[in-house]
């Protein structure tokens, strides 16, 4: 069992004034292969009801620094673990106050917080003693689909719904509170931008990982000519600020497992957003394509593209309205050219996370044990190469190739 030291501590303030924490008890929650960012446990919280003098279990979710040091540093968890904190004390409660003020039901697509500290000193320094709790809503049917396909049309519909709904709320935030906007929130966004260096090894992975998309691209008779203009994209140098109007709170890691569905009858109804700790303060066109380029099914990609640019922003501005944001600086033509922009960012971005997404589980590194000097050599599996070969082909489609 893990032990996580001062566990009651967590929980002062946070349960019901009826329940009393007696124990707990952690394992494990991931596989080799599906979390590196941090370690999460599975916590069962044992309580006692005081009024009706009987048990009560709390299902819980503990999420922790990585032990491993490398791991650390790609994810620079000294800040963006605070930062995924805030997220949960503070910005979300403040995004949903601002809802309820224009009349609208507050968003739930998070899972409730029933603790956090950054260490056992209370300073404002991340330790290994760091801990995120959240409401484990695997429990209540919660679940991650499978990454190696992605989602259907309707499940994509369904979670850029909430995505545009996020999205729109924190660009009214930002309009109408500025001052909780620069204070409580911006301070917590860009702490992480994919493509910065993290490290000699990081960058050699991001060496690898370009050379062996160049070899998966030159492999294709059908898709090699287009290799001169993918590397003209891939190895620039990239526009990372933030636009206006359209800057707002990004997620910037959202793929399949970043995202946790509830299904019933065979389909998913529900969306819950999960893992705040790298968001950024950037353009909504830049999740958007991040989601859609590494996480729904392949022919999707290619016949759907267009029409779910188009569902999101509609949806987003049929948010903005409800929420009293003047949209004329909004404009189709001006998302239109934010996903134009965002496209050559998100290239790059995504080249980085193949890999991790659609490695052979079977092949898959315990995190505690990853050295980049022993690591197995960056290759690409059958699922990688069908992704690649289809974003190849959706962009010379698109006419940015």
């Amino acid at each position: 069992m893990y032990k996580i030291e001062n566990f009651a501590d967590l929980l002062r303030g946070r349960l019901d004034e009826d329940l009393e924490f007696v124990s707990y008890s952690a394992k494990s929650l991931t596989a080799p292969g599906e979390n590196y960012g941090s370690v999460m446990l599975s916590v069962e919280i044992k309580c006692k009801n005081k009024k009706f003098d009987k048990e009560e279990i709390i299902y819980a979710v503990a999420k922790t620094p990585p032990q491993n040091e490398f791991m650390q540093q790609i994810f620079q968890t000294k800040v963006t673990f605070k930062a995924e904190i805030e997220f949960y004390k503070t910005i979300f409660p403040l995004m949903q106050e601002l809802q309820k003020k224009h009349g609208m039901k507050p968003l739930q697509y998070h899972a409730k917080l029933l603790g956090e500290r950054l260490n056992l000193q209370n300073t404002d320094v991340v330790d290994s003693n760091a801990v995120l709790l959240l409401e484990n809503i695997a429990v209540k049917g919660f679940k991650c689909a499978d990454r190696m396909k992605g989602f259907n049309f309707e499940t994509i519909k369904l979670i850029l719904q909430d995505l545009s709904n996020f999205h729109a709320t924190g660009i009214a935030l930002k309009l109408q509170c500025p001052d909780d906007f620069n204070i409580k929130v911006k301070p917590f966004l860009n702490l992480m931008i994919f493509g910065e260096s993290a490290g000699e090894e990081n960058d050699k992975f991001l060496e690898d990982t370009i050379k062996v998309s160049k070899e998966v691209i030159d492999e294709n008779h059908e898709l090699k000519k287009y290799l001169p203009a993918f590397l003209d994209i891939i190895e620039k140098k990239l526009d990372q600020s933030a636009k206006e109007p359209f800057a707002t709170i990004v997620h910037q890691d959202l793929w399949v497992n970043n995202l946790m569905l509830k299904e019933e009858n065979g389909k998913f109804i529900e969306n819950k957003f999960v893992d705040f700790q790298v968001t950024r303060f950037i353009s909504p066109a830049d999740d958007v394509l991040f989601l859609l380029l590494t996480s729904i099914e392949n022919d999707i990609l290619m016949e759907k593209f267009d029409y779910l640019v188009e569902f999101y922003y509609e949806h987003f501005l049929v948010t903005l309205k409800k929420l009293d944001v003047n949209t004329e600086p909004f404009s189709k033509e001006a998302f239109e050219q934010e996903i134009k922009n965002a496209y050559p960012r998100q290239l790059q971005h995504t080249l980085t996370m193949l890999f991790p997404i659609f490695m052979d589980k079977s092949k898959a590194m315990d995190m505690t044990e990853f050295n980049p000097e022993t690591a197995p050599p960056v290759e690409a599996s059958k699922e990688q190469k069908e992704k690649l070969y289809s974003i190849v082909k959706l962009l010379a489609k698109k006419g940015w190739l």
